[in-house]
């Protein structure tokens, strides 16, 4: 079953931290600001600012992203200002970093450093070019890049966000987890989606979505995803119950129907049979090339 997303609302403020905010916290502001910046501003602070490593601009430049607006600077220098996220990027075992909380959430994930590298000049340069990239797969997993099959952690937040969003969870089980893909932002979900292969076709449900996080096309993004997996699983249709959504899932060329239009396999699911209130209208789509 799935539920209408809501408008969302302004830009989450994200602060990057380490101690001499030169390399990784420059790295992470740079990259978050370039592929989420349509939803996140991006910061950058440290201890003590020994200016913006070379190496780390260069390796910015070679994905297409300027540098220039970017300066070290000290998390004193920022004055009063409360950040919505603060992640601190040092490895706790080598330095020590400061603590600063955030207003939604702090979070912690240590960065190698790559301008302790020791090496020839390409040597160091690649160090620098191999830290941006694992940067830039984590900022896209944890700042609502590509939904995700949700870890074991995961999966009670999971249960807790389908929940508040008035979804059935009670006939969910661990099981289920390998079909949901979920996003997460701040560090928790605040989206998911489920497939449920019922014979060769499938079961689309549990689409939730925070009201923190509404409008901001992050359903779209998570229906696409349903589908994609759905495809890759063989499956030739997908089917939904839902009371509110209905024109959401028209848009994305979902059909009306009767329920006694839906596979027979689907018909048989929990959603059909007892979770979904008989007021819940029925949708489809072939998903056919």
């Amino acid at each position: 079953m799935t539920r209408a997303a809501d408008p969302g609302a302004d830009k989450v403020s994200v602060l990057f931290v380490c101690t001499h905010n030169s390399a990784r916290s420059q790295l992470a502001e740079g990259l978050l600001r370039a592929r989420h910046g349509e939803r996140y501003e991006a910061f950058s602070a440290g201890t003590v600012a020994r200016g913006v490593h070379p190496l780390a601009a260069e390796v910015l430049r070679e994905v297409g992203i300027d540098p220039g607006r970017q300066s070290s600077k000290t998390i004193e220098s920022l004055g009063d200002r409360v950040f919505d996220v603060v992640v601190t990027v040092c490895d706790g075992a080598r330095e020590a970093c400061p603590y600063v909380p955030g207003r939604l959430r702090t979070i912690h994930y240590a960065f190698r450093d790559p301008s302790a590298v020791d090496g020839t000049p390409t040597e160091r340069a690649d160090a620098f070019r191999e830290v941006r990239d694992e940067i830039a797969v984590w900022l896209d997993a944890e700042f609502g890049g590509a939904p995700h099959p949700p870890s074991e952690d995961e999966w009670p937040d999971v249960l807790e966000r389908i929940e508040a969003s008035g979804l059935p969870t009670r006939d969910l089980t661990a099981a289920h987890r390998e079909h949901v893909l979920v996003v997460r932002e701040g560090g928790r979900v605040v989206g998911s989606v489920a497939v449920e292969a019922h014979g060769a076709d499938g079961l689309l449900r549990s689409l939730a979505v925070a009201p923190e996080v509404r409008g901001r096309g992050l359903g779209s993004r998570l229906v696409e995803a349903a589908e994609t997996a759905a495809r890759s699983r063989g499956l030739r249709s997908l089917t939904l119950l839902t009371t509110t959504a209905a024109p959401f899932f028209e848009a994305r060329g979902y059909a009306l129907q009767d329920r006694a239009e839906a596979p027979e396999a689907v018909r048989q699911s929990s959603e059909f049979t007892g979770t979904c209130p008989s007021s819940a209208v029925c949708l489809g789509k072939s998903l056919s090339p």
